[in-house]
C-alpha cells in the first residue's frame, strides 16, 4: 500500500476506497462475499489469475489506512491463492491490485469446476470471514 489518498470507487454498486496509484482496493469485511457473488472476473489472464500466492506477503505489515493500527497479513482461506491484509479494530481488508480480481475468478473457478460441491468456495469464503470476526 502507498501513502496516497484513497478515493471512493464502486464494484456492482458496493462503495470501496480505491488507491489512484497503486490502485489497492480498502474494502469492508462484510462487503467482500456480496462483491464476489455479483462481479465477474475483470481479467481473463488465466495464468496469472491461477498461479500460487507469494507467501513472503505473509511478513508484510502496514498502517490501516482508517485507524493506523497494524493490519495483519492473511492467506486468503479460499482458493483465490492470494494474501490480503485485514484490520480486525476497524473490519477492513486490504486487496493489492489484482488481488480481487484472482479472488473472484477463482471463486467462480471453484463452483465450476466441482460441481458437486456446490458453493464450495464462498463457503469457504463465508468460514474465513467468520474466522476473522472471532478472532477480534
Amino acid at each position: 500500500m502507498c501513502a496516497a489518498t484513497l478515493v471512493a470507487a464502486a464494484v456492482n454498486r458496493i462503495r470501496i476506497l480505491a488507491c489512484p496509484n497503486c490502485h489497492g482496493n480498502l474494502i469492508k469485511q462484510s462487503e467482500l462475499e456480496p462483491i464476489i457473488e455479483s462481479a465477474p472476473p475483470t481479467d481473463s489472464d488465466i495464468a496469472r489469475l491461477n498461479c500460487p500466492p507469494d507467501y513472503t506477503e505473509l511478513q508484510r505489515k502496514f498502517a490501516c489506512p482508517s485507524c493506523q493500527g497494524i493490519m495483519e497479513s492473511y492467506a486468503y482461506a479460499g482458493t483465490g491463492a492470494v494474501i490480503i491484509q485485514s484490520c480486525g479494530t476497524c473490519q477492513l481488508i486490504w486487496l493489492d491490485f489484482g488481488e480481487l480480481s484472482k479472488i473472484v475468478w477463482s471463486s467462480q473457478h471453484t463452483e465450476e469446476s466441482t460441481p458437486d460441491e456446490g458453493n464450495y468456495g464462498k463457503t469457504i469464503l463465508i468460514l474465513w470471514l467468520r474466522s476473522l470476526d472471532n478472532a477480534i
